[in-house]
């Protein structure tokens, strides 16, 4: 479950690491793994402890076709900073 107010989240296997939320994050991931998958499902790559995702969005001009999900395939930690914090 995703909780953005506390800067954390726990994401278990085969869940989705984004929010519902309008708010933007820069995801680390503490302990866990994930992949990225394209629109298409094409793995974009596989992610694990210490390693970043989220600095695409970032980008206001990325659509979501040229965007991605990110999957745990395992129950995962993750921190999120909020994209406010990195302008």
């Amino acid at each position: 479950m995703i909780d953005p107010c506390n800067g954390r989240s726990g994401v278990r296997e085969g869940e989705t690491s984004l929010t519902k939320s309008k708010q933007k994050f820069l995801y680390v991931i503490r302990t866990g793994s994930m992949e990225q998958r394209k629109s298409d499902g094409v793995l974009r790559a596989r992610l694990g402890s210490e390693d970043l995702f989220g600095f695409t969005f970032l980008d206001d001009q990325v659509t979501k076709a040229a965007g991605y999900q990110a999957i745990a395939i395992e129950n995962t930690l993750l921190y999120l900073i909020p994209h406010l914090r990195l302008r």
